[in-house]
């Protein structure tokens, strides 16, 4: 009895004082998810419903994923191609290097969202909302981004050859070249020059 004690106080006097200076130099730890992404897959399919949950890699290629709730999901590095996510709600969501090629992502709102790095090729985004999104390093290229709304949007090396920008919303975007936006201009989009 005496023991266990003398062994719990100087437990406790031991994480009493070495506590603070332990702190001072741990790493912050990954959060650990509620439910694997096997599990929040399933859980997408059955309810089209998944908010802040993890599908990091998640293979979602070719599904019809109309109208679901995405919002603040974490889909690094997932795989959308040819996916139907027409009006998703993706306010927020982490789609840093996702793989969205040839998916149709019309009237979807992405306001927000991390989309960097992300191939967005060929994609069908007429209408979609991408503002203040994170667009640096997005590929573009042949994607129908017609009446889409960039307000706002980080656009560094985002990649818009042979995009479709008629009436596309690019006012207030950051990172575009003067060039760039007279270019963008000249093929229909609203930007502003200076």
């Amino acid at each position: 009895m005496v023991y266990s004690v003398k062994r719990s106080l100087s437990v406790t006097v031991f994480i009493t004082l070495l506590w603070p200076l332990v702190s001072l130099f741990s790493v912050e730890l990954p959060v650990v998810h509620a439910a694997s992404v096997a599990e929040n897959e399933r859980r997408l399919l059955e309810t089209k419903k998944c908010i802040k949950c993890d599908l990091r890699g998640a293979s979602l290629a070719f599904m019809h994923l109309v109208a679901v709730d995405l919002r603040g999901a974490d889909l690094r590095g997932a795989d959308l191609s040819g996916t139907n996510l027409k009006n998703a709600k993706l306010v927020g969501a982490r789609l840093i290097r996702t793989v969205i090629e040839g998916a149709n992502m019309q009237a979807a709102d992405l306001s927000g969202a991390d989309l960097h790095g992300a191939d967005v090729q060929d994609a069908d985004m007429r209408g979609v909302k991408l503002r203040e999104a994170n667009l640096i390093r997005t590929d573009f290229r042949g994607a129908d981004l017609r009446a889409a709304d960039l307000r706002g949007a980080q656009m560094e090396r985002t990649d818009l050859r042979e995009a479709n920008v008629i009436y596309t919303d690019l006012r207030g975007a950051k990172g575009l070249s003067e060039l760039q936006k007279m270019d963008l201009r000249r093929r229909g989009a609203l930007v502003e020059l200076k």
